[in-house]
């Protein structure tokens, strides 16, 4: 399956500043799942990878000021299937739990 609008995608990348330095590796913290179309991920990615397939791997720059510079992610489709349509409503996979209280520092 192609990835396209309300397709629900699981991606793994490798996030890396100008350097070359690791900065997010979902390799080591767990992929990031989304469904396509609904503005849950960078639009520059959700470019990228349109029309990719499971195992597809692609390469990604983003330059932007506000986030202070130029990175580059390495990315590697780990699933693509059709997402439900509560899926499409909430614009993240059925059953996942939102945390609700991120703590003071914003992390969750």
């Amino acid at each position: 399956m192609l990835i396209g609008k309300h397709t629900m995608v699981t991606l793994h990348f490798v996030m890396k500043d100008a350097s070359g330095e690791i900065l997010e590796d979902t390799r080591q913290s767990g992929p990031a799942v989304y469904v396509q179309g609904t503005g849950q991920m960078l639009p520059v990615l959700e470019a990228s990878v349109t029309g990719l397939q499971q195992g597809d791997t692609t390469c990604v720059r983003l330059e932007d000021s506000r986030l202070g510079g130029v990175f580059h992610f390495e990315v590697t489709v780990a699933g693509v299937r059709k997402a439900t349509e509560e899926e499409i409503r909430s614009g993240r996979p059925a059953g996942l739990a939102v945390k609700k209280d991120c703590g003071a520092d914003g992390c969750c």
